[in-house]
């Protein structure tokens, strides 16, 4: 496919850990805890440039 799409690269391994401390931590603790509702969990997942993307504007091309 052309040009090249620019993704997500998907830690797989690190999503499956992050799922298990929290399925873990869930068991633990009280689920009617209220402090539990609307939690977040972030995993770094580096993004792969490639063709489909411009290249950043520079300060002098904003003037």
């Amino acid at each position: 496919m052309r040009p090249k799409l620019t993704t997500v690269a998907l830690p797989h391994y690190e999503l499956g850990r992050k799922a298990v401390d929290v399925l873990f931590t869930d068991i633990d603790r009280d689920r009617s805890d209220p402090d539990r509702v609307g939690e977040v969990h972030r995993v770094r997942m580096p993004v792969r440039s490639r063709e489909s993307v411009a290249p950043s504007a520079t300060a002098e091309s904003l003037d």
